[in-house]
């Protein structure tokens, strides 16, 4: 939204209703990748009370289970990036609840089959919680107050790991998945009543008097002509009639590269292979719980200082812890008797390190960098970038040598580092004008 002096700095207690309602998709969508680090044990046990399979399952259905989800994601951002520029966000952000929920049940079959169809879906709904809903957020509130709204989803998406941690592994798997369909709900009910279509959507479609009418609503502002206004200006900033003249650019295709090289090393830090196979990694369900504590407390920090210390300095931080803790583990699979507690504090010092920067400063600057008439359409066809990747790495994980998969992480994590420091702007508080300004300095 824009942000002038006739308003208030801070975003309206309707805005934060909103937001507080994505949090619970965002819980929710922690709690499916997290989903395999309990699971999986359970399913390599020959015990019928611990295993609905009937049988020890194999390494390769191991990593199916563990990269499925990630072809849900690539699949999932295709349609609804179109569907929310096309039709709006709010309904269709509400399919997503439904298809968690479909996708949860489907883990209380007996069927292997049924399994893999849940983790296709459990990609497919959380495809967008880390793309739209943030673009969704970032323009309902405030440029003050984009920052702290955005990140303090990470808080929630810790609740999701520890939610995940421990009741997968003090449930079986068949009661595991009826609980967690509580949060999906939740979020469908909770939305449903809440949230509002963006103004942005409606201004982007021409729709003046509804626009108007739902910022009203957002901020109690009678006359937000001025604001609207802003946000046609924003929508015009880029003076071009098609998405060729518009990409060449240089400001344009310079935000569009970044936006690409940081979706795609944010997924060769090695997270989600970490994410997917903690408790394997670690082999203890005990150590998994804990990771989870230690990395809740760690990331509900970062909501009080983001706007402090801003996007780039967060970066930075959270890639170099990034690349000492692989190089760690790289260490540690080399070692001829490698200690018990080792890896149990190295996949905790990972995860903190990533929540400080990489988990989210990503999507938020996606966010905030391209034009409101692409965000969609690169944001997405990034996301299938970025998620390929994903798929690779968990679906060879285990099968590959350890050693040289941490340090491929590093080096890449290196290499982020450096685009990092000499292309990516500082967003902190800028409204969209000034952002493409920046962009254009080099230029």
């Amino acid at each position: 939204m824009a942000e002038n002096a006739a308003t208030p700095s801070s975003s309206s207690s309707k805005v934060y209703a909103i937001v507080a309602a994505t949090y619970l998709y965002s819980l929710t969508n922690e709690i499916a990748i997290s989903w395999t680090s309990p699971v999986l044990p359970q399913l390599r046990s020959i015990y019928p009370n611990f295993n609905p399979f009937g049988r020890r399952i194999t390494i390769e259905e191991e990593e199916w289970l563990g990269s499925l989800i990630c072809l849900g994601y690539m699949a999932g951002l295709l349609p609804y990036g179109y569907l929310c520029s096309k039709y709006g966000r709010k309904y269709t952000l509400l399919s997503l609840g439904v298809i968690h929920i479909i996708a949860f049940m489907l883990f209380t079959t007996e069927s292997v089959i049924g399994f893999y169809v849940g983790r296709f879906l459990s990609g497919v709904a959380s495809s967008v919680g880390f793309i739209i809903f943030p673009m969704y957020i970032s323009e309902i509130c405030k440029d003050g107050d984009r920052g702290a709204l955005l990140v303090s989803r990470q808080i929630f998406a810790g609740c999701g790991t520890v939610i995940a941690y421990v009741a997968g592994n003090y449930l079986s798997i068949f009661w595991f998945n009826y609980v967690i369909c509580i949060f999906p709900l939740c979020f469908l009910i909770s939305f449903l009543f809440l949230a509002v279509e963006s103004p942005y959507f409606y201004v982007t479609n021409q729709r003046l008097d509804n626009a108007r009418e739902v910022y009203i609503e957002l901020t109690s502002q009678p006359e937000p002509d001025e604001e609207i206004e802003e946000m046609q200006r924003a929508l015009e900033i880029v003076d071009a009639e098609s998405i060729a003249e518009l990409i060449t650019q240089k400001h344009i295709l310079k935000s569009i590269l970044i936006v690409f090289a940081l979706f795609i090393f944010q997924q060769l830090t090695g997270y989600m292979a970490f994410a997917t196979y903690t408790e394997i990694i670690v082999k203890s369900k005990h150590a998994t719980i804990f990771i989870g504590v230690v990395v809740l407390l760690g990331s509900s920090f970062t909501t009080f200082f983001i706007d402090r210390f801003g996007r780039k300095m967060h970066l930075y931080a959270s890639v170099v812890g990034v690349i000492f803790v692989n190089l760690a583990l790289a260490i540690y699979y080399v070692q001829p008797e490698p200690g018990y507690w080792t890896p149990v504090v190295c996949i905790t010092l990972f995860f903190l390190m990533y929540n400080l920067g990489l988990a989210f400063i990503p999507q938020i600057i996606c966010a905030e960098i391209l034009p409101q008439r692409i965000k969609f359409g690169v944001a997405t066809i990034a996301g299938v970038f970025g998620w390929g990747v994903a798929f690779l790495i968990t679906r060879y994980f285990l099968e590959l040598d350890h050693v040289y998969m941490v340090l491929a992480f590093a080096i890449c994590s290196l290499v982020q580092l450096v685009i990092i420091f000499k292309y990516v702007p500082e967003t902190n508080g800028q409204s969209f004008r000034v952002i493409q300004g920046l962009l254009q300095i080099d230029d």
